[in-house]
């Protein structure tokens, strides 16, 4: 890693970037989907998740024909919101444990996170936001 650094001939370092949780996701025909509708912050890192979690329930909610456009978007944004909302406060408070740490602390810290999250899954815990499963939301 150090030689790509260094060989590099510029580094950029960007800014994380997250939308308020209140925004629209729809206007008439158009819908929003993953970091369009709900960027957050990389510190949970289930963006990718919550954009396919978005069109697995999409898929599902076109399904029915009669269902109006505005009835699948509406329906859409009750079921996700609560779950985006949850994932977006999660990486919110991952961020700032890694703000509040210098190095060692830092270490310790995520040691010790690595530690609950392997007995919390061992004994089968505290795993709501892990197995989420968008095919059993009632639609």
């Amino acid at each position: 890693m150090k030689e790509l650094v260094e060989k590099a001939s510029v580094v950029n370092l960007y800014p994380i970037y997250k939308l308020p949780l209140g925004g629209a996701w729809f206007k008439g025909r158009c819908l929003l989907l993953g970091d369009a509708a709900h960027a957050m912050q990389p510190h949970a890192g289930q963006g990718i998740s919550m954009a396919l979690e978005d069109t697995f329930l999409l898929s599902r909610l076109l399904e029915d024909e009669i269902r109006s456009l505005d009835d699948v978007f509406e329906k859409f944004e009750k079921i996700r919101r609560p779950r985006v909302a949850e994932i977006a406060n999660l990486a919110a408070r991952n961020a700032q444990v890694r703000k509040r740490s210098g190095p060692w602390g830092l270490w310790f810290k995520e040691f010790g996170i690595w530690m609950y999250l392997w007995v919390s899954w061992a004994l089968g815990s505290e795993q709501k936001l892990l197995m989420y499963d968008v095919d059993r939301e009632e639609i």
